[in-house]
């Protein structure tokens, strides 16, 4: 998916799927109020059958024995019923909008079973027994009030369905009586049966309140999802559109920086170089998040001394302070910490390039002390500081302290969101206190290592020294045409004879006519008709020998295509590509 399409589908999107959330909510509630009616099936049915035989057992004296056992068989049959549809329910788990045919049976099994307990009422009335009578009025009521708490009032119709046939038809036998007794039952009764209506319509609200927050939530998370994921592919779409061209403009850059010698053009190249390698720095920042995100960072958890990685960092940023008249002052330190040593030292060195970027005058201090167990490193500035509303997002991505006009000598708001992400993988803890106006603290706590290890942070590859690389034959596959005319360049400077294809079939072509097998193999990891560099590779060392070194070169950053990536077991390298490392890899994979 191109960078167009990625934009329309993000206006697109909000506005075409509102309504289809809307109805999607009312579904999930509407649903989530039938399982509630059918959850509590199981007690309703023993609590009925139970109070059935407490009630037979007590009017046995005064009531038919035929006309009690065939009201116990219709009470029976009722749950039978209600119990054959929960079970039935159960096997089906219908989805959300399936639920309707269910609701039917439902409504049917408690109208019925409602009804089962209402001529109780007419079956069981004593009139000449007024104890007998009370019993019969107060044990329906009750019944009728347990409806309120096992479920039925999540769906109003069940209520209507239940409720109403139980007191009913008592209230209408007690008013043809035409005595005190039963006036009282009458009135009470109906005065009882509107309280509990009031009452299992305002519970019904809030329980269809509590189901539309639920869902509401669970909705809201999911379309924080949804966004993440689109802003993940449109920087994926963007990075992988613009690396190509920056790629291809990085080689021609370099292959006219060695070619240039005319003195007043090589101030222009310089620019040209230096715009560049700012653009890869820019893209690097992409592309360390995306990897992170991908979650193919692994930590290497080592003892180590601090002090060569705050040399290193003061040494690397003394520059840059240095160029703004800032004040760089490393504290000496004897700590040993447990963490990974190239990501700790990723870590302080986003911190010090930070202090350095926000600070106008004064300078900074990079140090560390002992905090129990623990060891925390801290960078102190005097920089612009930070307000307090804003501390919560300062780790957050493309948030920018002072940056309204988006200036890219600021950079792009990344720095802090990866020192947060590789905080997290190394389960450390970072912190940070501003005064505005004054500067700002930022810390990282991390465990004291016991012991320094013998091993240090990997050295960086060495660039092969200038010169021929002994007349290689290099395959390049790369479906971008100005991409393989700037590795053509390149690599003819570096002595070696590529070969430029597009596909595994243009490239073995060729390989065919040179009679010679190739030295090594670079290839684009995306190519045309959904192939990827890693088979293009397979299928030329299964071609030409199974030793042959393969390098994948790729300008995506999903997570997906890096975990792909990364799962190859090739060399791999990130458009744009720096020409003195491919030159560095190139010489090592050679050699």
């Amino acid at each position: 998916m191109n960078i167009p399409e990625v934009l329309a589908n993000s206006w697109r999107r909000p506005f075409a799927a509102s309504e289809a959330r809307a109805a999607d909510r009312e579904a999930l509630v509407h649903a989530e109020q039938v399982r509630a009616s059918y959850r509590t099936v199981p007690e309703s049915c023993i609590g009925s059958a139970l109070a059935g035989v407490i009630i037979t057992v007590s009017m046995y004296r005064e009531v038919d024995t035929g006309a009690l056992v065939a009201w116990y068989l219709a009470l029976g049959a009722a749950l039978a019923l209600l119990a054959w549809f929960y079970l039935g329910y159960r096997r089906a788990a219908p989805s959300p909008g399936e639920e309707r045919k269910w609701e039917s049976r439902f409504f049917v099994a408690n109208l019925l079973h409602g009804c089962a307990w209402g001529s109780a009422g007419i079956v069981m009335f004593q009139p000449e027994l007024s104890a007998y009578q009370m019993w019969l009025t107060v044990a329906l009521l009750l019944l009728a009030t347990s409806a309120l708490s096992v479920g039925i009032v999540a769906l109003m119709p069940m209520v209507y369905g239940f409720i109403v046939p139980v007191i009913v038809p008592l209230l209408v036998r007690s008013a043809q009586q035409w005595d005190f007794l039963h006036g009282v039952i009458t009135t009470a009764g109906a005065l009882f049966l509107g309280y509990l209506l009031v009452t299992a319509t305002r519970m019904n609200r809030l329980i269809i309140e509590m189901f539309n927050l639920r869902f509401e939530n669970e909705l809201a998370f999911r379309r924080a999802d949804e966004a993440n994921r689109a802003k993940t592919s449109f920087l994926a779409a963007a990075s992988h559109d613009l690396r190509q061209p920056i790629h291809a403009m990085a080689l021609f850059v370099a292959a006219l920086k060695s070619k240039s010698r005319d003195p007043e053009a090589r101030p222009i190249v310089d620019h040209l170089v230096a715009s560049v390698e700012a653009l890869e720095g820019l893209f690097d920042a992409l592309l360390d998040i995306s990897k992170l995100d991908a979650g193919i960072v692994r930590a290497e958890i080592g003892d180590f001394p601090l002090q060569p990685i705050f040399e290193r960092v003061a040494q690397d940023c003394a520059a840059d302070a240095e160029e703004k008249g800032l004040r760089l002052v490393v504290v000496p330190t004897r700590a040993i910490v447990t963490s990974d040593a190239t990501l700790l030292e990723r870590i302080v060195r986003n911190l010090v390039s930070n202090a350095i970027r926000y600070t106008k005058t004064g300078g900074l201090v990079l140090g560390c002390r002992r905090a129990g167990a623990n060891v925390r490193i801290a960078v102190c500035d005097t920089g612009i500081g930070i307000e307090p509303a804003q501390l919560p997002q300062v780790f957050k991505e493309f948030f920018q302290v002072a940056n309204p006009e988006r200036d890219r000598a600021k950079g792009l708001g990344l720095g802090l969101a990866i020192v947060e992400r590789l905080a997290q993988l190394l389960g450390h803890s970072v912190t940070v206190a501003s005064v505005p106006g004054r500067g700002s603290t930022f810390s990282v706590t991390l465990p004291r290592g016991e012991a320094p290890s013998l091993a240090t942070a990997p050295a960086p590859v060495e660039a092969a020294p200038e010169g021929s690389l002994g007349g290689a034959l290099v395959v390049v596959i790369d479906d971008e045409a100005p991409v393989r005319e700037g590795m053509r360049e390149v690599l003819s400077q570096w002595g070696c004879r590529p070969v430029l294809a597009s596909s595994a079939e243009e490239a073995l072509a060729q390989l065919a006519a040179c009679g010679s097998p190739p030295r090594a193999v670079i290839a684009d990891y995306r190519l045309r008709d959904e192939k990827t560099g890693s088979e293009a590779i397979e299928r030329i060392r299964a071609a030409h020998g199974a030793g042959i070194p393969g390098l994948i070169i790729t300008g995506d950053t999903a997570p997906d295509r890096l975990r792909e990536s990364q799962a190859s077991g090739y060399h791999l390298m990130h458009k744009p590509v720096r020409p003195v490392k491919l030159r560095a890899l190139l010489s090592y994979l050679l050699a």
